[in-house]
């Protein structure tokens, strides 16, 4: 039996827990984290991780594969017979991150486990970090070389006792929870020498790309880490950068466009499943705002949520005049969300023309 240590948490909602593939290494939800990234998977809220890392290394995929079938076994046997035992297995729920890390001058493999509903779009790239994150989370550590059977029992926390010291904070009157910067939207002079320098030279991941419907220019991201992304918008009319003209204007009938190098607005992510509470608390306290659910295809947005729905966004401004956006991804970026070619300056007139054939749009402020 292959050494393996283990540390879980017991969920408030769920108390199930596997790979998706048991004993098999399923890449469309598992990563292996470069050396120099390794120590990023041990940065956690309050669960336990590895100390004393001496340095890091990077497994290999056979390495990786020889861990499924022993971890996959003692994992259903922790759910089943540990402090808080279930029956209720789901097989696609987990994703794993895999780092190498050198401990007591051996070469240890962390495994990095988490729920499907926790893996957003940086999850190849960003561990997530959550504090009592349950059964949501967990932590492996696995040594490819050891062939003893010594294993540590994992610590397991009653849902019961969990539940009733989370009910004794008081959690529902705590302020509204953020989660960091969902994107800064950006207006650029040219998409493709953008997309060349933010991802080529810097090497931020382009993840969604989208045409604005009738010539109206383009909308693309980038991911700069920790769930955050920049987004530059492309408009074929916008005029150059000039201070002054760097926010947008928000009288009832004022277009979108914004200036090359201006800030458009400033997005700040949200929890998706407060999102609606969230925009009431706001109206409650005066505050003037409209939901729009961004959607694919298209009618590129909606007041209703759809099943091609991507992002939920509530905008309003702040006393400055700065235009806020509220938003919450619902599902992660896939290759399919990156489609279109990036527009040049050069294709300003042929974007202009579609939206001269295009219907009158008025882009009104509520």
């Amino acid at each position: 039996m292959l050494a393996i240590a283990v540390t879980l948490l017991c969920a408030l909602t769920a108390c199930d827990l596997l790979w998706s593939e048991p004993g098999q290494f399923n890449p469309n939800r598992s990563v292996i984290f470069p050396a120099d990234q390794a120590r990023s998977l041990t940065k956690q809220c309050s669960r336990e991780v590895p100390s004393s890392i001496e340095g890091t290394w990077m497994p290999n995929i056979d390495q990786v594969r020889a861990l499924e079938p022993p971890l996959a076994a003692l994992v259903k046997e922790e759910a089943t017979h540990g402090d808080f035992p279930t029956t209720e297995i789901d097989v696609a729920r987990y994703y794993r991150q895999y780092g190498g890390l050198i401990i007591g001058g051996k070469r240890i493999i962390y495994v990095n486990a988490f729920d499907e509903h926790l893996a957003g779009f940086s999850w190849r790239w960003t561990p997530p970090l959550v504090c009592d994150g349950g059964y949501g989370l967990f932590g492996v550590e696995y040594d490819p070389h050891d062939r003893g059977q010594r294993r540590r029992r994992p610590r397991l926390v009653q849902r019961r006792r969990l539940t009733a010291r989370l009910n004794e904070r008081g959690l529902e009157k705590q302020s509204m929870e953020y989660r960091g910067i969902n994107h800064v939207a950006l207006v650029c002079r040219d998409m493709k020498e953008t997309v060349e320098f933010y991802r080529d030279v810097l090497e931020m991941p382009l993840v969604k790309t989208l045409d604005l419907p009738e010539g109206r220019g383009q909308h693309f991201f980038f991911d700069c880490g920790g769930g955050s992304t920049i987004a530059f918008f492309w408009f074929p009319d916008a005029p150059a950068a000039v201070p002054g003209i760097a926010s947008m204007d928000r009288r009832p009938g004022a277009s979108m466009v914004t200036a090359h190098a201006s800030m458009n607005h400033l997005a700040i992510s949200v929890p998706l499943e407060k999102f609606d509470g969230y925009a009431a608390r706001l109206k409650a306290k005066g505050v003037r705002l409209h939901v729009l659910n961004h959607n694919d295809g298209p009618e590129h947005a909606s007041t209703e949520v759809r099943d091609t729905t991507w992002i939920r966004s509530m905008y309003f401004a702040d006393p400055n005049g700065i235009w806020m956006e509220l938003a919450a991804f619902t599902r992660p970026f896939t290759a399919a969300d990156v489609a279109h070619e990036p527009a040049r300056y050069e294709d300003r007139e042929r974007y202009l023309r579609q939206r001269q054939v295009a219907a009158p749009v008025v882009e009104t402020v509520k």
